[in-house]
């Protein structure tokens, strides 16, 4: 299977700009390898933070369109100076959910963590840097509303979600475009983070019944204490036609 995937992957990675280097496809090569397969030319970068995951895509050779989407004041004042040479990428300062309004964000200690939900005290108790040092007021939009404004006809879109136990209002809020995804990366809990979220055994399920299946899953914090790993990045993506 590895060996198709590479395979796949280099037969059209010259045209997408893509150069695969490892020889294992871990988890971010299976992600340019899908994205390469997929003809992805425009990425939704939904909980941006200052730019990092974009900042990968880039250093992995992607040269296509990407759109961030940051709430927090300060990470996207960072967000707009890595975005700001790339003309190919642009940032949108709102949190993305189900519907256009405004919303209370929790920021945390560490603003990767920071979520529209408070967080739950598995995760405050395993990672101190959870803990909320302030909550903002923040303009809140769906993808559904700013379609045809953002995105032009013939994109092949790839939806990356990490909103710390947020995920189904962003799926919500694109119910009537989620049609045009190809691709998704999701962040999922295994166990309960924030209060009220969602976890891999409802959004799985959701992606699932939507088209999509699964090819892969990387793994993220874990506790150390038990072995038990608290949440993943799921990559699923449409059948590839052969």
């Amino acid at each position: 299977m590895h060996t198709k995937l590479k395979g796949l992957a280099k037969s059209c990675a010259g045209s997408l700009g893509f150069d695969i280097h490892r020889r294992d496809l871990a988890h971010p090569a299976r992600r340019i390898a899908a994205m390469c397969a997929r003809g992805i030319n425009l990425v939704l970068d939904v909980g941006a933070n200052t730019g990092q995951y974009a900042n990968w895509l880039r250093e992995g050779g992607y040269t296509g369109d990407i759109i961030s989407f940051e709430p927090i004041p300060t990470a996207f004042e960072e967000l707009k100076r890595s975005h700001s040479p790339d003309p190919r990428w642009r940032g949108v300062e709102a949190a993305v959910g189900a519907e256009a309004g405004r919303a209370v964000l929790s920021v945390a200690e560490s603003p990767v963590l920071s979520s529209l939900l408070d967080v739950g005290p598995i995760l405050e108790s395993k990672i101190p840097a959870a803990r909320t040092l302030q909550r903002i007021e923040v303009s809140l939009i769906s993808l559904d509303d700013v379609w045809e404004d953002l995105i032009r006809p013939g994109k092949n879109v790839f939806l990356k979600i990490d909103t710390q136990g947020y995920e189904h209002p962003v799926l919500d809020g694109i119910a009537e475009h989620l049609e045009a995804v190809s691709l998704v990366e999701v962040e999922m809990s295994l166990v309960s983070l924030y209060n009220g979220g969602s976890s891999i055994h409802d959004t799985l399920p959701r992606l699932r019944s939507a088209g999509f299946q699964v090819i892969s899953i990387e793994s993220g914090y874990v506790d150390a204490d038990t072995g038990q790993v608290m949440d993943v990045d799921v990559l699923a993506g449409r059948p590839v036609q052969r």
